[in-house]
């Protein structure tokens, strides 16, 4: 990353201290403790360039789905913790209420658990200690790089864009020889013909499926296309909002050159009263 960039993290971090602001209040929402820059920890910690794009980033697709999968792990984590002290529980009272049981099994099972245990943690840290080693703004900086090169080449071929998710639908066909396969045939439809009321259900035309078709596809269309607009205006919001900031900065710097320190005052006009004597 340039030093530019690095500065621009610098001043901004700088402007938030002095200003005494705490940030964004958002669970997933940190800041680099050297740089003072925002990013997404649901995101693999994906550097946001000014705070005033957060709310636009938490709205997108991305980061919703990262943020309900995220919850939704972490709510299965919960469970099995209450899951496992509930049994841990239960087996303790029924032992207690077997009497002595066998303290040779209960134990030895306990070494294997604590065994477990420690390798877990060993590995757990062995990969936090690894994840430290990286550079998070050299990785976000990596994924803008992939992220700008995947743009110009949808923009470049949209067709291929526009099909590149598509999906083929065929009709089930069962394999089989002669009568068997044709009696399995008459089965599945005999079976799947009527509804949960009975009735007959009502079989697709091939007009109805071909515009069912023609609707989804106009719906991806539509959504790819509100997608793209939504990361060009945040693209361009990014480019003012740094614009701005190194405006600033350059404000700053030449203020600074141009104001003079009082000692170097004093210094000339004892210097020209000495002239003038």
């Amino acid at each position: 990353m340039s030093s530019s960039t690095r500065s621009l993290f610098r001043a901004a971090a700088s402007e938030r201290k002095a200003a005494g602001s705490s940030g964004i209040q958002d669970p997933f929402a940190s800041y680099n403790p050297s740089t003072g820059a925002l990013r997404c920890s649901a995101c693999n910690y994906l550097a946001i360039k000014h705070e005033s794009l957060w709310a636009s980033h938490a709205s997108s697709k991305s980061h919703r789905t990262n943020a309900a999968r995220i919850k939704a792990e972490r709510e299965r984590q919960d469970e099995a913790l209450l899951a496992r002290q509930s049994a841990n529980h239960e087996g303790k009272r029924k032992a207690d209420d077997d009497g002595y049981g066998q303290p040779t099994e209960r134990g030895q099972g306990t070494g294997e658990g604590d065994s477990k245990r420690a390798k877990v943690d060993t590995e757990t840290a062995a990969g936090d200690a690894g994840a430290e080693d990286i550079d998070p703004e050299w990785e976000a900086f990596q994924r803008e790089i992939a992220e700008a090169e995947a743009s110009a080449t949808q923009a470049a071929d949209p067709v291929q864009a526009q099909y590149a998710s598509a999906t083929i639908e065929v009709e089930p066909v069962i394999k089989g020889r002669g009568a068997d396969a044709a009696a399995a045939a008459g089965t599945a439809d005999g079976e799947g013909g009527e509804g949960q009321d009975g009735q007959p259900a009502e079989e697709e035309t091939e007009e109805e499926r071909r515009a069912r078709r023609e609707q989804e596809e106009r719906e991806e269309i539509y959504s790819r296309y509100e997608e793209e607009q939504r990361i060009q205006d945040e693209a361009e919001e990014r480019v003012s909002a740094l614009k701005a900031k190194l405006e600033r900065l350059k404000a700053a710097r030449l203020a600074k050159k141009q104001k003079q320190p009082p000692q170097q005052v004093r210094d000339g006009d004892k210097k020209r009263e000495e002239e003038a004597a």
